[in-house]
């Protein structure tokens, strides 16, 4: 709950299993963003998620969130995942700018 309340721009509301309102229910295509699942290749393994969101077709422009579970930071992935989100917004979606947000968190060694 944390990363997300963090992460995702919409305030979190708790909401009732089963409930049509759930923030990751799959859904149909979307011209406002497009999101993917990360999965380290090694393990086959979710990682996290990662997105194009506020996509502006007008303007050519979208923002980019990458969001990992804890267990897969530090490991290289969010470069990975930047590199494939900037070709997949500027190549195949034809936007000419990416704008990306962080958020800046003191990280504890266990």
């Amino acid at each position: 709950m944390a990363t997300r309340s963090r992460a995702d721009s919409r305030p979190w509301r708790p909401v009732q299993p089963g409930s049509d309102h759930l923030s990751f229910a799959a859904t149909g295509p979307s011209d406002e963003a497009a999101c993917f699942s990360v999965v380290e290749l090694e393990s086959q393994e979710l990682a996290g998620e990662a997105l194009l969101w506020g996509i502006d077709t007008h303007n050519r422009t979208a923002h980019i969130g990458i969001a990992l579970r804890p267990a897969f930071r530090g490991r290289g992935l969010s470069v990975d995942v930047l590199h494939t989100l900037c070709e997949y917004g500027f190549a195949v979606r034809g936007l000419q700018r990416l704008q990306i947000e962080t958020h800046g968190s003191t990280l504890t060694k266990p």
